[in-house]
């Protein structure tokens, strides 16, 4: 087996040479397309035979080594400082959303837009939507996503505010209300969305509803309290 320049993933010889061809190729702005005539250069290259030299690109390709339409190997990718500069941002803040990676980066939205796509595109990060209405969290893509719907949640006060409170009470929404000091149609707002996260359950009885946390999720709120609200 060869190893990448990187040292850190292990690759079959082939496509270890193979790579290595490839960085010399793109590292001349070249960029890759998987056709019959990039095909034949890689051929004679590294000297295999044409079907050997697909499946190692089918393998490069799948590990996000090299993708297609692009001149950047996976190595390229963090020469950028920029690039660099948003994966220690998501490595310090899990679940920042793109508007606040822009204010910590002093940098435009479009700028930021471009270097997340490639991020994304190469494996490096991972992108979770949970409603057209809501923002687009941003995670390295070997954070776990058992906290995501805690993340989202965090980025309104009032919800954390009902979570938090919910977390060892059952409060109807008046309750809630007097509470946290907020009107009765924010506090079913953010009930509404808590409930379509599986982290609030609604108990009817005679005449009254109440909402408690759901305990399956209690031991996973506590965790993430520990780790990212302190």
């Amino acid at each position: 087996m060869g190893k990448t320049a990187s040292g850190n993933e292990t690759l079959s010889d082939l496509e270890a040479a193979l790579y290595n061809t490839l960085k010399e190729i793109l590292g001349k702005n070249v960029v890759f397309y998987f056709n019959a005539e990039f095909i034949d250069l890689c051929c004679r290259k590294v000297r295999a035979p044409e079907l050997d030299v697909y499946k190692a690109l089918y393998s490069l390709i799948y590990q996000k080594f090299i993708v297609p339409g692009t001149s950047l190997t996976r190595e390229r990718v963090l020469e950028n400082p920029t690039r660099k500069h948003i994966l220690t941002s998501l490595k310090n803040s899990p679940g920042i959303h793109i508007r606040g990676l822009c204010s910590a980066l002093n940098k435009r939205i479009g700028v930021i837009l471009a270097h997340l796509e490639v991020l994304e595109t190469f494996g490096f990060i991972r992108s979770k939507k949970f409603s057209p209405f809501k923002p687009t969290l941003l995670f390295l893509k070997e954070f776990p996503d058992t906290y995501d719907a805690f993340f989202l949640i965090t980025k309104n006060q009032n919800a954390l505010n009902i979570l938090r409170l919910l977390t060892n009470l059952q409060l109807t929404v008046t309750e809630l209300s007097s509470r946290i000091q907020v009107h009765h149609s924010t506090i079913q707002y953010h009930l509404d969305r808590l409930e379509r996260l599986d982290l609030v359950i609604r108990m009817v009885g005679d005449h009254i509803t109440k909402f408690t946390f759901n305990k399956s999720k209690l031991e996973f709120f506590t965790k993430f309290s520990e780790l990212y609200l302190k």
